[in-house]
């Protein structure tokens, strides 16, 4: 989740000054305050040094421990264009808006706003195809093992980013360095099409491709997944217990297996509702610079540095969902970084988990053993090294 929606670049990086237009339609202008052009550089910059370390463990993690499952692979394009967003765009738009000024040229301004539709596109279709696995693994899980593999996902990780390069093109095209009419003379990075036509189509194409679309579609994977487990859930019970009642125990790997996606399943449900929610207000507020009057208001600008703020933030948090929605990540994360056991409260209970789920094998085995006096007696230290065996999951 990465990136701005079509809007002028400029509107970020503008001088903190608001202009207020009175009844008579003449303006004046009045400083938001020095304190606003130190605290939102400050904020921004926590906001790169949290995102950068967040999906830059996500990598290696993911990339060290994971197997490469179709969900693993989605994890780490979304760890990828969040990273990319965060080292590449906020920086520029940090320090354009410290020094009220674009100081970089009209080549880095056609890259930053590049990159800036590349990784927004790359998210999206990331998105879009993680919840369509994920429909496919909860309600067709044995049709779709064969293409749910890993060189299947591989191969549209591939198709996610060729689209999102080749999609974004026009952007760069259609941005440059523009001269601002005021006494400073400021030089922006913002949008240079050649009519207003051009402009309009581009804003609402943006949004329906990077917000309306890949939503309708998620929304509609989700409804059939809940369809599916609400309208399975009582013949899957009635079988569990047939099973049960014929073999004296609950078949335990399959409840496993379902417990297994679903929770998957709510993390991607979570990473999807997050993305929703933070990029809300600047769709809105991009929708509205376009087509409504908008009053420039210190209440307005202070709305729009909070969308773009919060759309900001939507690349810092997938980390945080990893660390405490999904068993795997938890697990390949203590794992790669045992040093970080006492401090991470994550791991802490992935350690626990894991004890007792061991300590309950070994103690059900200790039970089950015969009491004969010439029987070996086994401590629990003799089965415990002996007791684990992982299968394969999605971190």
């Amino acid at each position: 989740m990465s990136a701005i929606t079509a809007l002028h670049v400029s509107e970020i990086i503008q001088s903190t000054t608001v202009a207020f237009v009175n009844a008579t339609g003449s303006t004046n202008t009045t400083d938001v305050g020095k304190e606003l052009s130190v605290l939102l550089p400050a904020l921004w910059s926590v906001l790169i040094v949290i995102g950068t370390v967040g999906n830059g463990l996500v990598i290696y993690t993911v990339g060290k421990n994971g197997e490469m499952t179709a969900t693993n692979c989605y994890v780490l394009n979304l760890a990828v264009a969040d990273l990319l967003f965060l080292v590449i765009v906020v920086p520029f738009t940090t320090i354009g808006f410290a020094t009220k000024d674009w100081i970089f040229g009209d080549a880095i301004c056609k890259i930053y706003v590049y990159m800036i539709y590349v990784t927004l596109h790359a998210t999206c279709l990331t998105l879009t195809a993680m919840t369509v696995d994920r429909y496919h693994a909860i309600v067709h899980p044995v049709s779709s093992m064969n293409w749910r593999s890993r060189r299947a996902s591989s191969i549209v990780s591939i198709v996610v980013w060729a689209i999102s390069l080749m999609i974004s093109i026009p952007f760069a095209i259609y941005h440059g360095t523009v001269n601002h009419l005021n006494a400073n003379k400021n030089v922006y990075c913002a949008e240079v099409y050649p009519n207003v036509t051009l402009d309009n189509v581009s804003s609402v194409g943006v949004i329906i491709t990077t917000y309306v679309f890949p939503l309708s579609v998620i929304v509609i994977c989700y409804y059939s997944i809940l369809k599916y487990i609400w309208n399975g859930r009582a013949k899957r019970s009635s079988s569990f217990k047939q099973e049960e009642d014929c073999n004296g125990s609950a078949p335990l790997s399959s409840e496993s297996q379902v417990r297994r996606r679903r929770r998957v399943t709510r993390m991607v449900a979570v990473v999807v509702l997050l993305f929703a929610t933070f990029w809300f207000p600047i769709h809105v507020y991009n929708f509205c610079r376009k087509f409504v009057t908008i009053p420039q208001t210190s209440l307005m600008y202070g709305i729009k540095i909070f969308a773009h703020t919060l759309s900001y933030a939507n690349s810092c948090v997938n980390p945080f969902v990893y660390a405490f929605l999904n068993d795997g990540f938890k697990k390949a994360f203590a794992k790669t970084f045992p040093s970080l056991y006492p401090w991470c409260p994550c791991m802490r209970t992935v350690s626990d988990e894991r004890h007792t789920q061991v300590t309950g094998m070994v103690d059900q085995a200790i039970q089950a053993m015969p009491e004969d006096e010439n029987d070996v007696v086994v401590t629990k230290s003799e089965v415990l090294p002996m007791t684990r065996v992982q299968p394969q999951t999605d971190l």
